[in-house]
């Protein structure tokens, strides 16, 4: 008989009685990657996820970057920004999903229009969070899509 899926009740509760194993299985199963033009947006969203204890692999600035990131480090979760020069974030996931179904994504912008956050989710990101990014916000749903890609890849 195949093992249930855990209940969100029993999944927190394993975190809080076990937070580093709850991160190493997390972890086997996350690689995070950070997509943005801006350097200084990269390093500071950068810095947030490695602050979160999680599987942070890399940044990159561009689509050629991004799809090494995804190809060579195994980057399952990006963190794209929505707005860059050569093509649009929700552009860029169009064409990442192409070769790599399997992917997770969360658009982050300072445009908060409606429009964008429909075309992301349409594009196939499972989150969108605007500029400034609240570190806790950020991590809540870094915690949260890592323990879908653990659950996905079980």
């Amino acid at each position: 008989m195949a093992e249930e899926k855990k209940s969100a009740r029993e999944k927190k509760a394993l975190y809080l009685k076990d937070p580093k194993n709850w991160i190493k299985e997390v972890n086997a199963a996350c690689r995070i990657a950070v997509i943005d033009d801006s350097p200084y947006a990269r390093k500071t969203i950068s810095k947030m996820v490695e602050n979160s204890g999680l599987n942070f692999v890399g940044e990159g600035g561009n689509y050629q970057e991004a799809m090494m990131l995804v190809s060579q480090s195994k980057a399952n979760l990006l963190i794209i920004d929505v707005v860059m020069p050569d093509m649009t974030g929700i552009e860029m996931l169009d064409h990442l999903r192409e070769n790599h179904q399997n992917l997770y994504a969360v658009m982050v912008s300072s445009m908060d229009h409606e429009q964008v956050l429909l075309e992301s989710i349409a594009a196939g990101a499972l989150d969108f969070i605007t500029k400034p990014i609240d570190e806790d916000i950020l991590h809540k749903t870094l915690f949260r899509l890592a323990q879908q890609i653990a659950e996905d890849s079980q």
